[in-house]
């Protein structure tokens, strides 16, 4: 195991250091951090739209063979919706 890239990421700490102060640091991490959440949240939001329109296809196609399903699959279709809102707020 080689002690190079510890070396090297020591070296660009102190470079930071030496450039920025300690506030303007703790400010780019949480800066960092609120844009990794952010991304997170926006990949999940798209995750969701997506499993949306595949429910609403599912929907469609059951339909299509049984008329009388429309509550049920309308009622599955507007709980996923509403629950996984209410996971990203």
């Amino acid at each position: 195991m080689s002690l190079t890239p510890s070396i090297h990421r020591n070296k660009e700490v102190q470079a930071l250091q030496t450039i920025a102060s300690p506030y303007q640091m703790e400010v780019a991490r949480k800066l960092s951090q609120n844009m990794a959440d952010n991304q997170a949240r926006e990949l999940l939001a798209t995750d969701i739209l997506y499993k949306v329109g595949n429910l609403a296809l599912i929907q469609a196609e059951i339909l299509k063979n049984n008329p009388e399903a429309h509550a049920y699959t309308d009622y599955i279709l507007r709980a996923f919706t509403h629950y996984t809102t209410q996971y990203l707020k």
